[in-house]
């Protein structure tokens, strides 16, 4: 059984057509977003309690921001993906991943001297689905 996972083998696929039809690669990353985040809480104190009192939040979908090599292919490539609503697809190392139904844009970031020239590429989630190794493979040749 392992005991963590490697930032090896991680890349970014996409599918225009629908959550269950095939994905193809769409860019190789240099870094991925959190995909989820801390719940919050509403403050529900009654005054006969001599404590706060919560109850849980809405759950809320953070934006996820990928960054990615700037070239012009590259760039070209997330354009056409950009400023619709797609199905995009994480795949971690293992084989398992995360299928993200959102609208995405992208742009060149800061450039300073001596540096790599990186774009990143934005997607607002409407869901956020966890799939396994096996539910992923079906994915990448439905």
């Amino acid at each position: 059984m392992a005991i963590a996972q490697s930032d090896v083998g991680i890349d970014v696929w996409e599918s225009s057509t629908g959550a269950s039809a095939s994905f193809a690669k769409l860019i190789d990353v240099t870094a991925i977003p959190a995909t989820g985040s801390a719940q919050g809480k509403l403050e529900a104190t009654v005054l006969s309690s001599s404590k706060k009192q919560y109850i849980a939040d809405r759950a809320d979908l953070p934006d996820l921001e990928f960054t990615y090599n700037y070239t012009a292919s590259n760039f070209a490539d997330v354009q056409d993906v950009s400023e619709e609503l797609h199905y995009f697809m994480i795949v971690y190392g293992d084989g398992s991943g995360a299928v993200i139904y959102g609208e995405g844009n992208t742009w060149v970031d800061a450039v300073s001297r001596g540096a790599v020239v990186e774009a990143k590429f934005n997607v607002v989630p409407e869901s956020i689905d966890f799939k396994t190794a096996l539910e992923v493979t079906a994915l990448k040749t439905a």
